[in-house]
């Protein structure tokens, strides 16, 4: 079970090293900050589907009082939308949040790992401004508030919006990794013919189609291929440790030595099939273990009295005889 009380890291750096350090923090500090989205509106609506599918019956009933019958995947694209709204900005009609016009929660969404250095769980959070603007603190700080019976209904429809958000935010890769190029924003591309930059390319799921296009498609046959893909690779296992932190280093890896090592061979130039047959499989093992693992995060937040404790808990070995939506 994934400890979701906050966690008060102290790393203090060998003195030989930290003025590099230093000097790294503070360019990274400066510099503008990639856009919030990650895998665009059709990744996390799915990633949001199939954790709903993977809910227990006692979190499927607190997830209705909290939104009603809108469903995950309605509110799942919400903790974007709400940094573009200038006063109150409304959930799927589930419920109302403050904008965020000044974008102060956009550092929520990311945690800024640059590529040249190597991390690990004792220095992750080095990274992580002031300790929480950082989507791995802040995917902790969320569940916690979730799962806090003091919490408001209110406190708690917001924290549940951005952990059904962020949780995907954390598995794509370009979130989690820094190169001087703002998450990949500064380096262009060219896929089937359509130019865009290499971080909205792995937003739009390696597909020509930008994020307005698939705001307009249906994610459950994506999302169905998910969870066949979580069946047949035994994925289950991807809930369990301290999966927020182990999310955050994988999706650093896989930016710095397949994304990135790959951009450095073709520049980004004329990308089509052969990229998309490369790299796709990588991008929908990312939002098949997000879906696995923000399941796992909302049942031990709203149904701990059914979920089990520490390596005996298996989030596969529960069956659920419900139907699909929060009915």
């Amino acid at each position: 079970m994934v400890r979701l009380n906050r966690v008060v890291y102290s790393y203090h750096p060998p003195m030989n090293n930290f003025i590099p350090r230093l000097i790294c923090l503070l360019s990274l500090a400066v510099a503008a900050v990639p856009p919030a989205n990650a895998w665009g509106p059709l990744g996390h609506k799915a990633v949001a589907l199939v954790a709903q599918e993977r809910l227990t019956p006692t979190a499927r009933r607190a997830v209705y009082d909290l939104i009603g019958g809108v469903g995950l995947d309605k509110i799942s694209n919400c903790a974007d939308s709400m940094l573009f709204a200038k006063d109150v900005y409304n959930c799927a009609g589930a419920f109302d949040v403050q904008a965020d016009p000044k974008k102060k929660t956009q550092p929520w969404h990311y945690i800024s790992l640059p590529i040249t250095v190597s991390h690990s769980r004792s220095t992750l959070m080095d990274y992580c401004p002031n300790g929480k603007d950082c989507v791995v603190e802040q995917v902790r700080r969320q569940a916690t508030t979730l799962g806090n019976p003091k919490a408001s209904r209110e406190q708690k429809q917001i924290a549940l919006m951005y952990l059904v958000h962020i949780t995907g935010d954390e598995h794509q890769p370009l979130h989690n990794a820094e190169d001087n190029d703002i998450g990949g924003n500064r380096k262009q591309t060219t896929f089937m013919g359509v130019k865009k930059n290499l971080h909205s390319l792995w937003d739009d799921l390696i597909m020509p189609e930008d994020w307005k296009e698939q705001d307009k498609m249906d994610p459950s046959p994506l999302a169905d291929e998910l969870q066949r893909l979580i069946a047949a690779g035994d994925l289950g296992s991807a809930g369990s440790g301290d999966f927020i932190i182990d999310a955050a280093l994988e999706s650093h890896a896989i930016a710095k030595t397949k994304i990135h090592a790959q951009y450095s061979k073709d520049k980004g130039r004329n990308l089509g099939l052969p990229y998309q047959q490369q790299m796709q499989p990588t991008v929908k093992l990312r939002l098949a273990k997000a879906g696995v693992r923000l399941a796992v995060l909302i049942n031990q937040a709203l149904d701990r009295g059914d979920m089990l404790q520490g390596n005996d808990a298996d989030s596969d070995s529960i069956s659920y005889s419900e139907p699909g939506g929060l009915q």
